[in-house]
């Protein structure tokens, strides 16, 4: 099968100075959404290191000092857990435009800062949406056999809908290419074949 042309750079370059072309869609990063999950862990890893401090201050039994020692190192990882989830989402609100998700005719991409996943779409066999503890994801099954995960797509609004979105452009390519739907290596979303319409 041939590969269509997609640069994922040039796509990206495309979508962040013009006005988009027929058949692009791209989601931006959910201002409202990042703000809110950036407060929520600043003040979480906050009150977490306060009740360290409390444990500190009014811990004086000394036979449950393993137990306080193991608490306390509990507690002060999840405060750095936190305190990272803030610092990440404080760097992606200074530069809020240079995180989307770009969906093209010829192939897809992912942009969070410098930081950039992107593929022609007939490089894909397989496009699955996972909920998982840390949010929604994609699933892409690579060509060559690799699994490769697009994660934190709660961040643009609709994971759904891009998952749609990476359906139908897989759909249209595997389409022009004069594949059926009973094509083996006819993407899905959660393993359903997409329906003609």
């Amino acid at each position: 099968m041939a590969t269509t042309s997609f640069d994922a750079q040039q796509a990206i370059e495309k979508a962040s100075s013009s006005a988009l072309p027929a058949g692009w869609h791209k989601y931006p990063t959910h201002r409202g959404l990042v703000l809110t999950r950036t407060i929520t862990a600043g003040v979480s890893a906050l009150l977490t290191l306060a009740v360290v401090a409390l444990f500190i201050a009014y811990s004086r039994d000394v036979t449950s000092q393993v137990y306080e020692i193991i608490a306390v190192i509990l507690f002060l990882a999840l405060t750095l857990w936190l305190a990272l989830i803030t610092v990440q989402g404080i760097q992606i609100l200074r530069d809020i435009n240079r995180h989307f998700f770009l969906i093209t005719p010829e192939g897809f991409a992912q942009v969070k800062g410098s930081k950039v996943i992107g593929f022609p779409l007939t490089d894909l066999t397989r496009v699955r949406l996972v909920r998982d503890l840390y949010g929604v994801s994609l699933l892409l099954t690579h060509r060559s056999g690799e699994v490769i995960r697009v994660s934190g797509l709660r961040d643009y609004g609709q994971p759904t809908e891009i998952g749609r979105q990476m359906i139908a452009a897989c759909s249209a390519i595997y389409e022009s290419q004069g594949k059926s739907d009973a094509a083996t290596d006819q993407p899905s979303l959660n393993g359903v074949k997409p329906k003609k319409a």
